[in-house]
């Protein structure tokens, strides 16, 4: 994981859900110039966490906060409820930037007990992965486990940093679609090119198929006509 001396440079990284959060659970009082606006008051909600990358609100009202060597756990009273809903702590990359970097709920959970993720896989090499999961009684069914979408070969890039940039945030969209960023791993150029998934926002159906009106579908190959956005 992130070396401690480089905590800055990796909040910067990954995303404002990483930061917003950070500050959220770590500080006891708000921090000089973020004081609350007028009726509003802070209030530590959790004070010890490992390497949290984001949290969500289910529709049910449940907060779950993912954390980057590959569980999920649901917050109850104050404290990181045990076991984690998802524990992939033996299948995540955790090194650096990588890890598990984005969580979603299906809009109507638990009616529809979905949760997808975005993690960084070790095997066969470090790659981006969406998967999705039935939650059953508050904990995520491994044999329901689905590859909707599989990344490239990190090792394969030539960023300066290949563990950094990595991306991680995840929604479901209105349109039954998921979008989901991925950092360009300190390569910069390839984020503007259509074969490669560095610096890319993308966009699949729910169900792990790209859908057809994506902007690029009829430009790019593959996996690549998931790309949503380029930056």
């Amino acid at each position: 994981r992130m070396p401690p001396s480089q905590l800055a440079t990796g909040m910067r990284a990954v995303g404002l859900h990483w930061i917003a959060f950070g500050l959220w659970i770590s500080l006891g009082t708000p921090a000089r110039g973020t004081q609350p606006a007028p009726g509003f008051a802070a209030e530590t909600a959790l004070s010890e966490i490992d390497a949290a990358t984001t949290f969500e609100f289910a529709p049910d009202g449940g907060l779950y906060v993912a954390q980057q060597t590959g569980k999920i756990f649901r917050l109850e009273n104050g404290a990181l409820a045990q076991p984690p809903i998802l524990d992939l702590s033996d299948r995540v990359d955790d090194y650096w930037e990588r890890g598990l970097i984005g969580m979603e709920f299906h809009p109507a959970f638990p009616r529809t007990p979905t949760l997808y993720i975005l993690a960084v896989l070790k095997e066969p090499y470090p790659h981006h992965v969406v998967l999705s999961y039935h939650v059953i009684n508050g904990r995520a069914d491994l044999s329901s486990e689905r590859l909707l979408f599989e990344g490239d070969d990190q090792t394969q890039y030539n960023g300066p940093v290949l563990t950094g940039h990595q991306g991680g945030p995840l929604v479901y969209g209105p349109d039954d679609c998921l979008y989901f960023a991925i950092g360009e791993h300190t390569s910069g150029t390839p984020s503007q090119a259509l074969d490669t998934l560095l610096g890319k926002i993308l966009r699949i159906r729910a169900d792990g198929t790209i859908p057809t009106d994506n902007p690029f579908d009829a430009t790019a190959t593959g996996r690549y006509r998931s790309v949503y956005a380029r930056g």
